[in-house]
């Protein structure tokens, strides 16, 4: 008999949003802003802020960040999840950096959008290549600034793609909000929140196994490449770009205008360009993943009790106690 397909997986939003989180695996993360709102302008405190939660969220978890973003009105990450906890890692940091940006911005409601923070798996040293050059690419692209460098926002360039860089920050004790009230976002007696510590860049050459100029050639290309393209764009549509100061002094309450993201296609895996072949065989992967995901949950609903979720599942393992089969991430192709 043909096997049926299990209801978890006809049920729209239901399944479809298993991830599997496996250790060792590198990750390309957004998360943007609700309403696409300028809360996060990445002026010297907020930037101070970002640096700061990612030194103490990154190292709690077991996260090595290899590039890191801040646009007006989403972040940025290049990472690689080596004990499968990322999604502690989301929690921690994201939680964290709301509240800390309401304080400063004197906002009341949430910051964050209710979606799940994109996270596609990278899969292939080609589609890590593309996501750092990307990500050091992305204020050019969306119009603000003419060069990568010049965007505040942008912690990493190609030399941390090569070589990384080690930085001490200090916990931002004294922040000053909009209108000039001093702030307070952290318990100087708390424990978890350490007066000072290092913030890591390991660099993606490191990651891939490359030496440091040939990664550092791999990305300038596809990022010059980006770059390129964006500034033709321009050129074509008559404009310029906004400019640094004009982009930093914009309001926090205003909005992004563009509508390229409203019906964007949230991908799960990200492979390089041309590398079919291997974001097929990542799919196929995850579908079976999914697949056998949804299969447990419906034994456990119908009362069994020894149910062994897939190597890769989170949330019922480390919340409700379920044992899982162990494993590790691929390496990178």
């Amino acid at each position: 008999m043909p096997q049926t397909k299990p209801e978890f997986l006809s049920r729209p939003g239901r399944a479809s949003r298993a991830q599997q989180v496996l250790p060792g695996q590198v990750v390309f993360a957004t998360r943007r802003v609700l309403g696409r709102r300028f809360l996060l302008i990445p002026d010297r405190e907020l930037v101070w802020l970002v640096k700061y939660l990612l030194a103490v969220c990154a190292k709690r978890h077991g996260i090595e960040l290899h590039e890191v973003a801040v646009m007006s009105s989403h972040l940025h990450l290049l990472f690689t999840d080596w004990l499968g906890r990322r999604g502690l890692f989301f929690n921690e940091f994201h939680a964290m950096l709301a509240k800390c940006v309401q304080r400063i911005r004197g906002w009341t409601l949430p910051v964050f959008d209710k979606r799940q923070t994109n996270q596609p798996v990278v899969v292939t040293v080609l589609g890590a290549v593309e996501a750092a050059a990307y990500i050091q690419a992305n204020a050019v692209m969306a119009g603000l600034v003419a060069s990568p460098p010049e965007w505040p926002g942008n912690l990493t360039d190609l030399r941390e793609t090569g070589w990384g860089k080690r930085e001490r920050v200090a916990r931002p004790d004294v922040l000053h909000r909009e209108d000039g009230v001093v702030v307070r976002c952290f318990d100087a007696k708390n424990p978890n929140w350490p007066k000072d510590l290092e913030l890591e860049l390991v660099p993606l050459a490191a990651r891939l196994g490359m030496a440091p100029e040939e990664c550092v050639a791999q990305v300038k290309a596809q990022r010059d490449a980006l770059v390129e393209e964006a500034r033709a764009e321009v050129a074509k549509r008559g404009g310029r770009f906004l400019g640094r100061l004009r982009a930093m002094r914009r309001s926090t309450r205003a909005q992004a205008t563009s509508t390229e993201e409203a019906n964007e296609v949230v991908p799960r895996i990200k492979a390089g360009r041309g590398q079919g072949e291997a974001r097929r065989h990542a799919l196929a992967d995850d579908a079976s993943f999914r697949w056998d995901m949804a299969e447990c949950r419906l034994r456990m609903l119908q009362g069994e009790k020894d149910v062994v979720f897939p190597a890769g599942c989170f949330l019922w393992a480390r919340q409700f106690g379920f044992a899982r089969h162990e494993g590790v991430a691929p390496p990178l192709i």
